[in-house]
């Protein structure tokens, strides 16, 4: 599988996110994942929220860290990304839900009313990628995907009741369009309870590069991860989306020895537009991030 160019997953996963099958690789967010388990627990809130903005990993920590933590407290957890078909997506969410299947006649507000009443400890639905259907429309256009999914949560919400817990997860610039949702369906998060992911520091790059490298049995020469880090977090902190597509590159690329890495000269390289995989853009001028960019083929001498 390939996403902007970019090899699907491996020791590092490019732009696919972390999932609950590749949890045991998921490494560096352990404090979040704690902070939004407790948050999603809390008692008398119902609805909360998890931002920020994009390529931070929001739906990596939910996949592959909160759900397996859920699990590990009897809460059954059921995770909606898309929601063209929100019956279709509802299915293929119970596929992957340790509960009681759908039975037959059985619609999407239906199941997740009994999956709630028979857990163990309550259900939390979680909502990720709505800036899908909250983003900015022209007047008179179609609404029918938020419609439906108002309806949804409606039902559910009086048919469960505390038993039904909803998380909504939507990017930074999208955060003050919750309030379609609140219009439709009256669902808001309560002041407090919501949650705002941020970047990696270096440290967190480093141990998720090294613990990564150990994790897979891929080569990471020592120091290398350490040195790596801190170029993507020379100007600050940086996304995780940008560490995973540098890191798989670096491993295409056989640049994981220090020798082969300083040399490279780890100029910047994004992921996206060109037919390479690789921007064509000026660095600063890069709507998509600033990542690296393998060398230039170095000339051969000259026979003469």
């Amino acid at each position: 599988m390939s996403v902007g160019g970019i090899p699907g997953p491996g020791p590092f996963r490019g732009l696919v996110p972390f999932d609950e099958n590749s949890a045991a690789l998921f490494f560096g967010r352990a404090d979040e994942i704690a902070a939004l388990d407790r948050l999603v627990c809390k008692e008398g809130d119902r609805v909360v929220a998890l931002t920020g903005e994009l390529g931070v990993g929001k739906t990596s920590l939910l996949r592959a860290g909160l759900l397996p933590a859920l699990a590990k407290h009897d809460v059954t957890g059921v995770y909606l990304g898309a929601y063209g078909d929100i019956e279709q997506e509802m299915w293929q969410a119970a596929g992957r839900v340790r509960g009681e299947p759908p039975t037959p006649g059985d619609g999407p507000a239906d199941y997740l009313v009994r999956l709630a009443r028979s857990s163990n400890a309550g259900t939390l639905l979680i909502l990720d990628h709505l800036e899908t259907i909250l983003a900015p429309r022209d007047p008179g256009a179609d609404t029918s995907t938020l419609d439906q999914l108002a309806a949804l949560l409606l039902t559910v919400t009086e048919g469960a009741g505390p038993r039904m817990r909803i998380l909504l997860c939507v990017d930074t610039c999208s955060f003050h369009r919750l309030d379609l949702l609140y219009n439709a369906c009256n669902l808001t998060p309560a002041a407090g309870a919501w949650m705002d992911l941020g970047r990696l520091d270096r440290e967190s790059a480093t141990q998720i590069l090294e613990q990564t490298a150990v994790g897979t049995g891929t080569f990471f020469e020592a120091g290398l991860a350490s040195l790596m880090a801190g170029d993507l977090c020379r100007n600050g902190s940086c996304l995780p989306a940008d560490l995973q597509i540098v890191a798989r590159m670096a491993v295409e690329l056989r640049l994981t020895s220090l020798r082969r890495y300083e040399r490279s000269g780890a100029q910047p390289y994004c992921c996206t537009t060109s037919s390479s995989g690789l921007c064509t853009m000026p660095a600063a001028d890069r709507p998509c991030g600033c990542f690296w960019q393998p060398p230039a083929p170095q000339a051969q001498p000259s026979k003469n």
